[in-house]
């Protein structure tokens, strides 16, 4: 006998009291809910794609997000080329003018720019692609504790084994931070180098105020330009999602799955409807065996009566005459 054993009752149902509830549900479902959606249900309520006003109004809505999508998708592809192009001919000024500022000569100083320049533009799309196939990943907010811990992980903890994957790259992330803070500190000598030297030859008469002020959007500047290539890259290396337009299959998809999470739901509730009234059945006969075991201990059976012989005293007393 196939019977079903639920952790919230306890008690259980054998097959035909769940082959009862089973019944009861479907009964309940064809009350309440009726036939399941289909698509020339869907049209018989109102979802008629045949006249004119409902099409119209489908048109000029299919046209004006058609419209902001093209115009959306039109400045979202420029942007990132243009913002790339601009801060990277930017970038490429400063570093060769830091390069040229370190010593370098004329040419050294502009390939060591293209090379820097470049860096920056390729390592954020050659990073994405060993995140192909994935829809998301995890991402680390860098703490100095962390930083520290992880040091001295490095120096005192003992080797650790992992397994990886082929795309696995570990200069890849060093690379990039490294190429990173050396772009950063060749835009900012480049730009500070001028108001540094002033500063400690004490050739200058501005307020220092004013000196913090210039050195804030100095470094700020040379911050700015690196992340805004970096980040135009990354942009340049993803892959825009496109948003299909809803068709009434879609919606036949969201009212069956209503339809389905309210039948499941009409059967949780007739079924705990029947396991309580089974509990409660249940208590009621052990309640009423119960009773009768009770009444069975406190009655005297008829044939015992005679068995007992009592002696009444005669004028007040007993002397067994």
């Amino acid at each position: 006998m196939t019977e079903r054993v639920d952790s919230r009752f306890k008690t259980r149902l054998t097959a035909t009291e769940l082959k009862a509830v089973e019944t009861q549900v479907e009964l309940e479902v064809d009350q309440l809910l009726g036939t399941p959606p289909t698509l020339e249900s869907l049209k018989a309520v109102g979802y008629e794609e045949e006249k004119w006003l409902i099409n119209m109004l489908r048109f000029i809505r299919g046209a004006g997000r058609a419209s902001k999508l093209v115009i959306t998708q039109i400045l979202e592809t420029a942007a990132a080329p243009i913002i790339a192009i601009l801060f990277g001919l930017l970038e490429f000024q400063r570093v060769q003018h830091g390069a040229q500022a370190l010593g370098q000569s004329a040419d050294s100083a502009q390939l060591v720019a293209l090379a820097v320049v470049s860096a920056n533009i390729i390592h954020p799309i050659y990073a994405l692609g060993t995140l192909r196939g994935q829809t998301s990943y995890a991402v680390s907010s860098p703490t100095l504790r962390g930083y520290l811990s992880a040091f001295g992980r490095r120096l005192w903890g003992k080797p650790t084994l992992r397994e990886v994957d082929w795309q696995y790259n570990p200069t890849l992330h060093m690379a990039a931070q490294i190429i990173t803070w050396t772009t950063i500190l060749l835009a900012v000598y480049d730009l500070l180098e001028p108001l540094i030297t002033a500063v400690v030859t004490g050739h200058t008469t501005k307020p220092a105020v004013v000196l913090v002020i210039e050195f804030t959007m100095g470094l700020g500047l040379s911050l700015a330009g690196v992340l805004f290539v970096q980040s135009a890259a990354h942009n340049l290396g993803m892959v825009m999602l496109s948003e299909d337009p809803k068709r009434l299959t879609d919606l036949l998809t969201e009212k069956m799955n209503e339809y389905d999470q309210e039948k499941i739901a009409i059967y949780e509730r007739v079924y705990a409807a029947n396991m309580e009234a089974k509990i409660a059945d249940k208590e009621r006969q052990k309640a009423d065996k119960t009773a009768s075991e009770g009444i069975e201990a406190n009655t005297f059976p008829l044939s015992s009566i005679g068995e007992h012989k009592t002696t009444f005293p005669v004028n007040g007393n007993n002397n067994g005459r």
